[in-house]
């Protein structure tokens, strides 16, 4: 039986390449300062912050900020990083200190990655590529193209990231501030190449990453030893997967002539585990499970992991013919990553829901300023009014104000009508067509709303949609009218769920000084054959009913539409849904709220639509709409409700 032998790095320890990166720095300023506390070295950094400003030397003061900031970030001191990073980024501005500018606003995205808020990380790092675009400065647009690739890796997105550190790597490299930054690109590039099983282009790279060390503007021999030992087991692991065992044994003992050179420990460290982990692999790829094992063993005596499992490991468990242990570590393996996704999940919609509230009290504070100045206003205006002639001028504007809300109302109203004749509101749909049953409905929580749902045949396909702009009221209606037009273009050229995703999310992109996204689910079933392909960005997952039975569908993780561009989408297609009905939704549903604050939620969705039998699909939103009324009693709706119901056959 051939074995699965896994990528090397895909069980690797985060903090190992996080260790590598944090040495460098930390041979730069030890080097400077010659102190081994970490708070004397930031109190030093500061001294001399201080020294240079009195003495109105800019760049050097620059220079130090700069340091100061990294030996923050190297040493996992987000806090400080964050408490400080607005006034320093203020002062490099101020004093036009572009260089250093730039690099402590890329450090402040990689910062907010460390610190799992991967959805203000990716708001960072676009505004960091427009403003080094506007000033055409291609430091700042390496660190912002890194920013992104780090987010990419982050979400397991090995490809998107390649693509990035890519484009980092492609700008010029005559930048020695940036050198420890462009040093992680390398590294991490070949990660990702390995990830992704692009072996001949990792050689490729290798070669690229040596002659940029071979240059010299990696000061320090340690690090560089060390550093051209990791290019050679990266190699090394290359060349183990292409079956160019030869070329592969002369790269991992250049790489034991290399660690040999290195003299720190924690280098020495760095080395040694990556050339064990190479070694693993080589000896995997020969079967050697024995030897494997043992390189497994040393690892884990220089960096003790929390706990003894891994995908090497249980490979040559199996080979040694101890197949029930390997299966059981890869099932816990699955298990920890389900686990692992889950927590970080829950982080993102922490941070979410934190961002939320914040802006939310910023507004209210706002609001409560301006009732308060308008107060005053009043009383000073009532008071004049009484003393010249208070029912002349108080009954006149009244009749201006009424005419004024009446003309507002109306313009509404009027809004409202022209958006609800933008989704079609004609059941049965496709008269045509009897195999087809589709319903869709649309409440706005206001009088206009950014809500949308879409759906027409081109040829043999149906193509439909629903979608939930960002935001409410006026802004998300013109928004939504852009999103669902561009839908129609689309789909009348019959392009795949994928393709429409792309070409809508280019175009959103232009111009968008609102910075307003559309979440969005896509789909397209084929008439003929019952086959439909669905892609979801960012969206709610949809609910089909097989056998009586709801659950949610499974889909690839796409990024909501206009919120960044040059980004490929994911669909994901299923053969035979005849009879399967779907259930699509915005968030008015699930986030529906009664007087207590209780949420309609995810599960009593699932419940209801699974308790209550299928009739049609018309009688299933109408159900929807009846039970969300029960369930709000009456509270105000804070979102805009959408639903769309589709059976085929």
């Amino acid at each position: 039986m051939k074995l699965p032998i896994f990528s090397a790095f895909k069980s690797l320890r985060p903090i190992v390449w996080r260790l590598t990166a944090v040495l460098l720095t930390l041979v730069c300023c030890t080097a400077a300062f010659g102190q081994s506390d970490i708070q004397q070295q930031i109190d030093s950094i500061k001294q001399l912050i201080d020294r240079y400003d009195q003495q109105d030397s800019i760049r050097q003061s620059a220079k130090e900020r700069g340091v100061l900031m990294m030996t923050y970030y190297n040493n996992f001191m987000n806090d400080q990083y964050m408490a400080e990073v607005d006034d320093q980024l203020e002062w490099l501005e101020t004093n036009g200190q572009w260089n250093v500018y730039y690099l402590v606003r890329g450090i402040e995205v990689l910062t907010l990655i460390h610190m799992d808020k991967l959805q203000t990380a990716t708001r960072e790092a676009s505004a960091l590529k427009k403003h080094a675009q506007q000033r055409h400065d291609e430091g700042g647009l390496a660190l912002a193209y890194l920013g992104m690739a780090d987010i990419y890796s982050a979400s397991g997105l090995y490809r998107e990231a390649s693509i990035h550190y890519r484009k980092a790597l492609s700008l010029p490299k005559k930048m020695s501030l940036y050198y420890v930054v462009l040093d992680n690109a390398y590294i991490m590039q070949a990660i990702a190449l390995l990830q992704l099983n692009h072996h001949e282009e990792l050689l490729q790279h290798c070669k690229e990453w040596e002659a940029w060390l071979r240059t010299g503007i990696v000061g320090d021999d340690d690090f560089f030893y060390c550093r051209l030992s990791n290019c050679e087991s990266l190699r090394a692991q290359a060349l183990t997967k292409l079956g160019r065992y030869g070329e592969a044994e002369r790269c991992l003992r250049h790489s034991e002539e290399y660690t040999a050179k290195v003299h720190k420990s924690g280098l020495t460290t760095i080395a040694n585990y990556n050339l064990l982990l190479s070694r693993c692999t080589y000896f995997l790829a020969h079967r050697q499970a024995q030897e494997a094992m043992a390189c497994l063993d040393s690892m884990n005596v220089l960096l003790p992991p929390e706990n003894d499992i891994s995908e090497e490991r249980a490979d040559a468990l199996i080979m040694l013919g101890r197949g029930e242990e390997g299966a059981a570590m890869y099932k816990q393996l699955l298990t920890e990553k389900d686990s692992t996704f889950t927590r970080n999940m829950n982080k993102q919609l922490d941070e979410l829901n934190t961002l939320y509230h914040v802006d939310e009290l910023q507004m209210q504070n706002k609001l409560e300023r301006n009732r308060f100045a308008i107060v005053i206003v009043v009383i000073v205006a009532l008071a004049i009014i009484i003393f010249i002639t208070f029912r002349y001028f108080a009954v006149r504007r009244m009749a201006r104000l009424k005419a004024k809300s009446e003309r507002m109302e109306t313009e509404l109203r009027v809004a409202h009508d022209i958006q609800m004749g933008m989704v079609p509101q004609k059941f049965p749909a496709f008269p045509d067509h009897p195999e087809l049953d589709i319903y869709a409905s649309v409440t706005p929580a206001k009088e206009v709303g950014g809500d949308l749902y879409d759906y027409s045949i081109y040829g043999n396909h149906l193509y439909f949609c629903l979608g939930d702009v960002s935001g409410k009221g006026v802004p998300a209606s013109l928004f939504m009218t852009t999103a669902i037009n561009l839908f129609r273009v689309a789909s009348h050229q019959q392009l795949s769920p994928a393709a429409i995703a792309k070409q809508m999310n280019e175009t959103l992109n232009e111009n968008n000084a609102s910075c307003m996204f559309v979440t969005l689910f896509i789909g397209r079933a084929d008439l003929l054959t019952r086959q439909v392909e669905l892609c979801n960005c960012g969206h709610n997952p949809p609910v089909i009913i097989s056998g009586g039975t709801p659950h949610f569908i499974e889909l690839p993780f796409n990024c909501p539409l206009g919120i960044m561009s040059d980004i490929e989408f994911q669909s994901k297609s299923f053969d035979n849904i005849i009879g399967q009905p779907f259930f699509l939704y915005s968030d008015g549903l699930n986030e529906a709220e009664n007087p207590l604050q209780e949420q309609f939620g995810d599960e009593h969705i699932l419940h209801l639509l699974a308790t209550h039998p299928f009739v049609s699909c018309q009688d299933t939103i109408e159900f929807m709409k009846s039970e969300v009324a029960r369930h709000t009693n009456g509270a105000e709706q804070s979102d805009d409700l959408t639903m769309l119901c589709l059976k085929i056959g």
